[in-house]
């Protein structure tokens, strides 16, 4: 299994639910959704390695 070698891109959101396609430069992955819970302040894809935070 290949490891994810590239930077990790963190993304300020500010709702709870986000999707994720990959990156930018043309090697994205299958979308994905992913929802934070209530107490959760960031999740990351499991695909790219994208780090959404949640702000207020």
């Amino acid at each position: 299994m290949e490891t994810n070698k590239k930077k990790n891109t963190k993304k300020a959101v500010k709702i709870e639910k986000v999707f994720c396609a990959g990156g930018e430069d043309g090697d994205g992955h299958p979308k994905v959704y992913l929802s934070m819970g209530e107490k959760e302040k960031s999740i990351s894809c499991p695909y790219c390695g994208n780090i959404f935070t949640k702000f207020s």
